[in-house]
């Protein structure tokens, strides 16, 4: 046959009266050409009709093929009828037959089971396994699973490596006979042995334990590999994509990602799905190759063209962050809906958030709440979240606290950090359930043990003061760092004060100084305020008093108090700026209004003396009674006292009853962010 097929091929290589081609077809045949009998030349005929079916077939010419075929199989060659009834079956000529004749209609099938129906009297595999799968199919035949097997049966007993895969697959499946997995294994091993490709994936598969395992047959990576590879070196996509997998974990092998990144671009480039979605994340992340966002957008886009869900929803992610792509939100929006209509979680989700946000289609927090809901309900840990979101804040819903801790312990059942930083917050605040303190440190624990940070700031911050939890300085130091690496402003600033006090770490200016500047830069005020101070004092830091106002100007246009009053006192003294007191006065009076005890002590000192502010004796008095009550609830006695004593011949010197009853009333009815009238 391989003779008939290579002559053949030279002869189909040129005309035939091309003599160096007739020269050519001569030199293969043996020499001297042996003299046949007449049955002989018939069956060397035969033979070669069905050689030259089978090369008019890889070459997709079914009009040779089914020419070629026929010749043989009504000369009673029962393997040609047997490919012949095959051959009708397949996608190929179907295809053909509609591009010929495409208003014709045929029943292929009753055509294909004449042709096959002959190959099995005569005994032919092919043929009996070609009837097996009509009968599983329903193929030309009423569907009888029973049948199908017992067809496969003959075939596989004489060693076709197709049926034996296929009663493989019967077994595995349980389908026309009891399931049985290790009778399922021995067929696939039966087939594998002799080269079948797809065979040897599912026993490679067998032993990776991704498909049934045959009873008492632990997983075996080594022999999975070993399957793996061989169907791999016959080009098949599926086995150099769980290839590729092994390298990429180091299952069964040395991890090697270069080598996964090889296996699956040759399987990506056979059309495997998967190896696509796996090349993509490949070149996304850097892994086994440079990091290129245009070639993750491609192979995506691929995957996703191939219906692959976590494609769709990711190619979306990617137009609506324009990796590898220009963003458009619109054809973002698209692919998630694509993927949402079939039902995927994380589709849904972020369809939601974009109706939520509005970005791509109108804003709709009803639409954004529907597919939360949907997701939320396959268990989607981010989508469980923002519902509890959309009810602790009345988004398109009515508040409802309950309800959102509800959602919230749905998604932090799932170890979903930000709803358990959320169900922290509830427990310490009271909403939604009872306040506990004890609770609200458990989750912020487990929420920052998964590293969010602002449950490591929360966390720091009950361990500094001992909210829920013991005090313990040194744990506070050590979430507040970590807290304050990811960028919290708020831990950033705490750190500070730690490093500052020599609480709970070793005193250290020139950390705290860091750490100051660090929160500052992201506007945090107190971390302004206080920056300003080092620089002042020039603790940690070259003093530089010029540094130390800009900081105070930076702080005070937050409405920070304490800047406030240190930007007055750099005016008042001229500390980094030109000298100016009438500003001082209008910043201590800022500071004052806003409750600050010293400032409206400095207020109050400044209208006794009268050589910045016009002198009012009522209205200095009740800034100073004020300052006093400011000071004793903030257990700041010696200040108190300080001004007690300043007070004291005023009231009793320069004071009627009248005047000072009039002073305390206007304390008394004075409102924080109001000034008090000059009297």
């Amino acid at each position: 046959m391989k003779l008939l097929k290579k002559l053949l091929r030279y002869f189909q290589a040129a005309p035939s009266s091309d003599s160096a081609a007739s020269e050519a077809a001569i030199r293969i045949l043996p020499a001297p050409l042996p003299a046949l009998s007449p049955l002989e030349a018939a069956r060397m005929d035969v033979e070669f009709w069905f050689a030259r079916g089978e090369l008019g077939e890889e070459r997709d010419d079914y009009q040779e093929a089914e020419c070629s075929y026929k010749k043989a199989a009504e000369q009673g060659h029962g393997l040609a009828q047997a490919t012949l009834g095959r051959m009708y079956l397949t996608e190929g000529w179907l295809d053909f037959q509609a591009r010929k004749y495409p208003d014709a209609e045929y029943d292929w099938n009753a055509e294909a089971l004449q042709w096959v129906q002959k190959a099995v009297a005569q005994n032919v595999a092919k043929g009996q396994n070609t009837m097996g799968w009509m009968y599983e199919t329903g193929t030309g035949v009423a569907q009888d699973l029973e049948e199908a097997v017992r067809w496969y049966q003959k075939s596989a007993d004489q060693g076709f490596a197709q049926a034996q895969h296929n009663l493989g697959v019967v077994y595995a499946e349980g389908r026309g006979v009891v399931q049985d997995l290790d009778v399922s294994f021995s067929w696939y091993g039966k087939a594998a042995e002799q080269g079948f490709a797809d065979s040897q994936l599912d026993l490679a598969m067998m032993y990776d334990g991704i498909i049934n395992q045959p009873h008492n047959r632990p997983k075996d990576a080594e022999k999975a590999l070993y399957w793996y590879k061989k169907a791999a070196a016959q080009g098949h996509p599926q086995a150099l994509h769980n290839l590729g997998v092994a390298y990429r974990d180091g299952d069964g092998v040395a991890q090697n990602d270069a080598e996964a990144f090889k296996l699956f671009q040759q399987a990506a480039n056979l059309g495997y799905t998967w190896a696509m979605w796996d090349l993509s994340l490949f070149y996304q992340n850097g892994t086994g190759v440079a990091q290129n966002d245009e070639d993750a957008f491609k192979w995506c886009k691929k995957a996703a063209e191939d219906g692959l869900l976590n494609a769709i929803d990711e190619l979306g992610q990617m137009y609506s962050e324009g990796r590898g792509i220009a963003q458009d939100e619109k054809e973002a929006v698209r692919w998630f809906a694509a993927a949402a209509e079939e039902g995927y979680a994380n589709a849904q989700t972020n369809l939601g958030l974009a109706y939520r946000n509005g970005r791509g289609v109108p804003q709709d927090e009803g639409k954004a709440l529907e597919y939360y809901l949907l997701a939320a309900e396959q268990g989607a840990e981010e989508a469980q979240y923002n519902l509890g979101i959309m009810y602790a804040n009345g988004y398109g819903v009515e508040q409802d606290d309950t309800k959102a801790v509800r959602w919230y312990e749905e998604a932090a059942g799932q170890g979903f950090a930000d709803a358990l930083f959320n169900l922290g917050v509830a427990y310490e605040k009271g909403r939604g359930v009872e306040q506990d303190r004890d609770k609200a440190v458990a989750f912020y624990l487990a929420a920052a043990e998964k590293g969010d940070a602002l449950a490591q700031n929360n966390l720091a911050y009950a361990y500094e003061l001992g909210l829920g939890v013991a005090e313990d300085l040194q744990e506070a130091f050590k979430w507040y760092s970590k807290s304050a690496q990811q960028g919290v402003d708020a831990a950033q600033f705490n750190l500070a004060v730690l490093y500052k006090q020599g609480r709970g770490v070793r005193q250290n200016f020139k950390e705290a100084a860091k750490w100051y500047l660090a929160a500052a830069e992201q506007g945090n005020a107190a971390a302004q305020a206080d920056l300003s101070l080092m620089y002042e004092e020039g603790e940690g830091v070259r003093k530089d008093e010029k540094a130390a106002f800009e900081w105070r100007q930076k702080a005070t246009g937050q409405g920070n108090t304490i800047a406030q009053h240190n930007l007055a006192a750099a005016y008042m003294y001229g500390m980094g700026t030109r000298q100016n007191a009438q500003l001082a006065a209008n910043w201590y009076r800022k500071a004052a209004e806003q409750g600050f005890p010293e400032s409206q002590d400095t207020l109050a000192r400044l209208y006794l003396d009268g050589s910045v502010l016009k002198k009012h004796k009522i209205t200095a008095y009740a800034w100073g009674v004020l300052a006093i009550r400011g000071f004793e609830e903030g257990d700041n006695y010696q200040a108190a006292q300080a001004l007690r004593d300043l007070m004291t011949p005023l009231i009793t010197q320069q004071l009627t009853a009248q005047e000072i009853k009039q002073a305390e009333a206007l304390a008394e009815a004075w409102k924080l962010g109001e000034s008090i009238p000059e009297i």
